[in-house]
């Protein structure tokens, strides 16, 4: 069966990588706390698992190869996607946004808004779809990274998060996806990866909500 993120009604408009609990691809032992959250931040390639057959996500984030993290999702139309490290400590979630003031600034063309926000709810962050346009950007629909405050940041990327680039469209990270062999091809692995040489760096809750996008698109793309 088709899997749908469920981030909301709304977002039946990635996100990435993710298995039903029990399949067999979760479950590694992860490092310490501190050391896995360290590992995640400062990873150059982030990747993680998934099945079109699976209806929720919970699998391992791998840090340039080693599982330093976990990401399970929880709900079903209000669903929340919660990052863990260690032994299980939540650290932080994401879930789609519809109901704050980032939904409805005035000026501003939105579509879909990925929230993430640490453990008591404090907002951490926005990852918006906007329409925009600029003497380096042609008008288009393009995703806008924000601190909690609505500020952007210095980088965003195309619609579906799978090139994130600066506003003079220099490339600072890229997202992908590939499937398994004949006997596997239901599973599918996203990565995103930072450019080589790029003096950009992407916040850690920016690239999960990457990850959560093309995890989307992977799904509505191929999913039956």
């Amino acid at each position: 069966m088709k899997r749908k993120i469920q981030l909301g009604i709304a977002l039946v408009s990635t996100s990435l990588f993710l298995t039903v609990a029990g399949c067999g691809e979760a479950g590694e032992e992860l490092p310490p706390t501190e050391e896995g959250r360290t590992a995640l931040e400062n990873a150059s390639v982030l990747s993680m698992k998934g099945d079109l057959d699976d209806i929720v996500a919970d699998s391992d984030i791998w840090a340039d190869g080693q599982a330093a993290g976990h990401i399970q999702e929880r709900g079903f139309w209000n669903s929340k996607y919660t990052i863990s490290t260690g032994d299980g400590e939540a650290w932080f979630y994401l879930r789609y946004v519809t109901d704050e003031p980032i939904n409805d600034v005035e000026g501003v063309i939105s579509g879909n808004t990925y929230g993430y926000y640490d453990m008591d709810d404090n907002c951490l962050g926005y990852a918006q779809e906007q329409i925009l346009e600029t003497n380096t950007l042609e008008r288009d629909w393009y995703t806008v990274f924000m601190d909690a405050d609505g500020n952007p940041k210095d980088y965003l990327a195309d619609k579906d998060m799978m090139r994130i680039f600066d506003y003079d469209g220099n490339v600072i990270a890229t997202g992908s996806f590939s499937f398994g062999d004949f006997f596997h091809y239901d599973k599918y692995t996203i990565e995103l990866k930072e450019e080589e040489g790029s003096e950009g760096r992407m916040d850690f809750g920016d690239k999960m909500c990457a990850f959560l996008r093309i995890d989307y698109k992977v799904n509505s793309d191929y999913g039956d």
